[in-house]
């Protein structure tokens, strides 16, 4: 956790002078374990030479499928395009507890690494093809292990009223091997925006159990006009627990993000808030009542 705190300290230019009145700077740490529980696959060694994958898990944006083929790929010695991976209906694949907790390329990525093993095993004892296997397969979800990110924000805050812009962050992770870096980014970036719409403009307002602002026009999503510059720094050691060394990387770019900003807001004025997103009004308030 040090490393990855004097990291981002480091690239956000954390002991520079500040760009004067109402700008300030703020940094939050967060660390997690992997997600376990059940995870399966199906893997096909077709006639042909190609391979077919079934998976239980749906890809959410996050590069699943495609991280899946680069794996069977690399444990079977073939070509990406050598590779089909779909999703499976619920009848034909092995149960998945999906999406979550940063656990689909440790979870999923076991069941295809034993998946890939069977078949190699099958076919070097003379079976003939097509080979179909089905792994389903239960992932440790160990508390003991945990990863960690540090993330800096800085801010200008308009005291005369309450106005907060974001106007960097920087944020540094704890990682391992990383099977496809393009994918590892995107989630990264993906999850400090996440973070920053949390911290800066989103707010699920209701009254007497009934929603007040369930349309795009009044919940505030983060537009690519608002999103600050952004900037990740990876501190890669071995020692991962997923396949290949990997380590989770999904929330670990997402929970520090409005804590980080909150932080900066408080260094900028000199007051803290307790709830978020520190909107102009409640910065406001703040002030006033300081």
């Amino acid at each position: 956790i040090r490393e990855v705190m004097d990291a981002a300290l480091e690239a956000a230019g954390w002991d520079e002078p500040k760009n004067g009145p109402g700008h300030g700077r703020g940094v939050a740490l967060f660390g997690r374990q992997i997600g376990g529980g059940v995870a399966g696959a199906v893997l096909t060694a077709e006639a042909d030479g190609s391979f077919s994958v079934i998976s239980p898990t749906v890809d959410i944006g996050t590069g699943t499928h495609t991280i899946e083929q680069q794996m069977v790929a690399s444990e079977m010695g073939v070509s990406l395009d050598q590779v089909r991976v779909r999703v499976g209906d619920t009848d034909s694949v092995p149960y998945d507890e999906g999406p979550r907790a940063s656990r689909v390329t440790y979870t999923e990525g076991q069941a295809i690494m034993k998946a890939c093993d069977q078949v190699k095993r099958a076919i070097a004892d003379g079976a003939a093809l097509p080979l179909t296997v089905t792994v389903e397969h239960t992932a440790e979800e160990r508390e003991d292990i945990t990863y960690f990110s540090a993330q800096v924000a800085e801010v200008q805050v308009d005291t005369e009223t309450g106005q907060v812009k974001v106007l960097r962050l920087v944020t540094a992770h704890d990682v391992g091997t990383i099977i496809n870096p393009l994918a590892h980014q995107g989630q990264i970036d993906g999850g400090v925006i996440t973070g920053f719409g949390l911290g800066v403009t989103e707010e699920f307002v209701t009254d007497g159990g009934q929603v007040v602002n369930g349309n795009m026009g009044d919940y505030k999503l983060p537009t690519m006009a608002d999103i600050p510059p952004l900037e990740t720094v990876l501190i890669q050691s071995a020692g991962g627990t997923g396949p290949y060394e990997a380590k989770a990387i999904g929330e670990l770019a997402n929970n520090a993000t409005a804590a980080a900003i909150a932080n900066a807001v408080a260094d900028a004025v000199g007051c803290r808030l307790f709830e978020l997103p520190v909107t102009a009004d409640r910065v406001y308030k703040a002030l006033r009542n300081a």
